[in-house]
């Protein structure tokens, strides 16, 4: 088997080519797209092809794809303008359908994100798992969840060829990264305080180390044809217990308020009058349909990717946030 990773040298990408290299056989050959100049962070050249460029340079795609069987899809921005994230995320994955229809890859393993869900039409209780509705309104999100629920529509219309492996993480944890996530709460510009939102509301994280093995497992696994992943962990502490535990093990936060979920729900709907009224002058701080998809009580399933790909998360979360202070 031929792999190609996009993002390779990622945050959750080096990740996955280290899982790769501990489930694969020495059939197993991993060709890693990384940008020109950028650090390989860990990729190890005698264990992989690096293959330099951008998914954005058309000329280099027939080149990258010479050969390969599987993709797996991981590049995306994180950050910057909307219509650069939109560059970087959305057209890129275009690019690279449009190569791989004249390719001989056969399977795509992509990276999509809790983002895409519908989780304002959820009710208070609801299991969160893969049956749940996808997004209707992508914009009242962030710039984030726009780009990702276009990559992924992208692909699900595109792809007709060859299986589409989808999985969904949650937050992406380790090293340092995620450790506060906006799941917990937020720092309001020109505010020295870290705004706790909300108490009750489970978070739906996932170990880096854990998430790339389920990537290695849905790229090695034979038949799987198209299918639709939720990859998080078993355990999904309460935003109370997770800070607890971050405060024991990392670090305490100071200036640290409470903010009642209803008080934040109340404050939003305020900044979106706000917007509205001043004409886009004062800034979209949080939206009320952002609220309503990410600080309210949601059960987290992981039933289907434990039984159809046999996945357990090894890193619990206490090894996680100790393995993150020992890094930091």
């Amino acid at each position: 088997m031929k792999v190609l990773v996009t993002g390779a040298n990622g945050f959750l990408g080096n990740h996955v080519v280290k899982r790769l290299l501990a489930r694969g056989t020495d059939k197993l050959s991993i060709r890693c797209l990384v940008r020109k100049g950028s650090d390989l962070n860990g990729l190890d050249e005698g264990q992989v092809d690096i293959f330099r460029g951008s998914l954005n340079d058309e000329a280099i795609l027939a080149g990258m794809l010479d050969e390969i069987d599987t993709v797996i899809h991981l590049a995306a921005s994180m950050g910057g303008s909307p219509m650069g994230m939109f560059t970087e995320t959305v057209v890129s994955t275009e690019n690279l359908v449009n190569a791989i229809k004249r390719s001989s890859v056969s399977r795509i393993v992509f990276c999509s994100s809790f983002s895409v869900y519908g989780a304002s039409e959820l009710s208070d209780g609801d299991v969160f798992d893969e049956h749940c509705p996808i997004e209707k309104n992508p914009a009242q999100r962030d710039a984030y969840a726009w780009c990702k629920y276009y990559q992924e529509r992208w692909l699900r219309e595109n792809i007709a060829d060859q299986e589409l492996v989808i999985l969904r993480p949650g937050v992406i944890y380790g090293e340092g990264k995620g450790l506060l996530s906006p799941r917990l709460g937020m720092t309001l510009p020109g505010l020295p305080v870290f705004l706790k939102i909300g108490g009750r509301a489970r978070m739906p994280l996932t170990h880096v180390k854990n998430c790339a093995d389920a990537f290695a497992l849905a790229t090695l696994k034979e038949g799987l044809n198209t299918q639709i992943f939720n990859v998080v962990d078993d355990e999904c502490p309460t935003q109370n217990e997770y800070l607890a535990l971050y405060q024991r093990i990392i670090a305490p936060i100071p200036r640290k308020v409470p903010v009642p979920y209803m008080v934040f729900w109340l404050m939003s709907f305020s900044f979106d009058y706000l917007h509205k009224f001043s004409g886009g002058n004062f800034p979209g701080i949080f939206s009320v349909y952002k609220v309503r998809s990410m600080y309210r009580r949601f059960q987290y399933s992981n039933s289907k990717i434990k039984t159809t790909l046999g996945w357990v998360p090894e890193v619990s979360l206490r090894e996680g946030l100790m393995e993150s202070k020992e890094y930091l």
